[in-house]
C-alpha cells in the first residue's frame, strides 16, 4: 500500500495513512495518521468500537430477524421492558430540556393526520421512544435502544406499505404519549410505566 504498508486482507474498508503526530500515553504511544489513500473493499455491516466495546449487538439481533428466529410479539415484549426501564431513568435524569424536545416532537406528530402522513407519522413515533431514551442519559441501554429502534423501524415500514389506513392511524395513543411526557415532567415513574403499559 501507500509508503510501502502491508494490506490486510478480507477487511471492509483500508485506510493508507502517513504519521501526523505521535503521543506517549502511559505504557503505549499514540499515533495520529493523515489518510492519503482510502480503498472501499466490500459490503458488510462494520464492526464498531465504541466505549471499551465491540459492537455487535444490532448484527446479532439483525440475524435473528433476517432468519426468522424473531417474532413481532418477542420485539414488542422487548421493547417494552426496555423503555420501561428507560422511563423510569428518564423520570430521574431527564432535564426540562429533554422533556421540552419531547413534547416538540408530539405536536409536530400530532399535525401529521392524513391518509399520506401515516408512515411519516409511525416513523415520528419511533422518535418519541428515542427522546425518552436520550432522556435517560445512559450510555448502554441507549445502545440495547438503538439496536431494538432500527428493527422496529424495519418494521413500521413493512407494515405500512401492508395495511390500510384506518388500521394505521391510531389516535388513541396520543393521550397516552402525552400522559407519559405529563409523568416524566412530575418524576412519575409508576404513572409513566403505567401509560406505557397501556400504550
Amino acid at each position: 500500500g501507500h509508503g510501502g504498508v502491508p494490506l490486510i486482507e478480507n477487511c471492509l474498508a483500508r485506510f493508507h495513512c502517513s504519521t501526523y503526530a505521535e503521543y506517549e500515553a502511559g505504557d503505549h504511544y499514540i499515533f495520529v495518521g493523515r489518510v492519503e489513500r482510502f480503498e472501499h473493499a466490500r459490503e458488510d455491516d462494520p464492526l464498531v468500537f465504541y466505549k471499551g466495546a465491540y459492537m455487535i449487538l444490532a448484527q446479532s439481533l439483525r440475524e435473528l430477524a433476517n432468519d426468522g428466529r424473531m417474532s413481532m410479539p418477542a420485539l414488542i415484549e422487548a421493547r417494552m421492558n426496555v423503555y420501561g426501564i428507560l422511563l423510569k431513568l428518564a423520570c430521574l435524569k431527564g432535564s426540562a430540556e429533554d422533556f421540552d424536545e419531547i413534547e416538540a416532537n408530539l405536536n409536530t406528530m400530532e399535525a401529521l393526520k392524513q391518509r399520506g402522513d401515516m408512515a411519516i407519522r409511525a416513523r415520528a413515533a419511533l422518535d418519541f421512544f428515542n427522546l425518552i431514551t436520550q432522556a435517560a442519559h445512559n450510555d448502554v441501554l441507549s445502545i440495547v435502544a438503538q439496536s431494538l429502534r432500527t428493527l422496529m423501524h424495519h418494521a413500521v415500514n413493512t407494515q405500512a406499505a401492508e395495511m390500510t389506513w384506518p388500521a394505521m392511524h391510531q389516535p388513541e395513543l396520543t393521550p397516552l404519549r402525552r400522559r407519559m411526557l405529563e409523568c416524566l415532567r412530575a418524576r412519575d415513574q409508576e404513572g409513566a410505566l403505567a401509560a406505557m403499559e397501556t400504550y
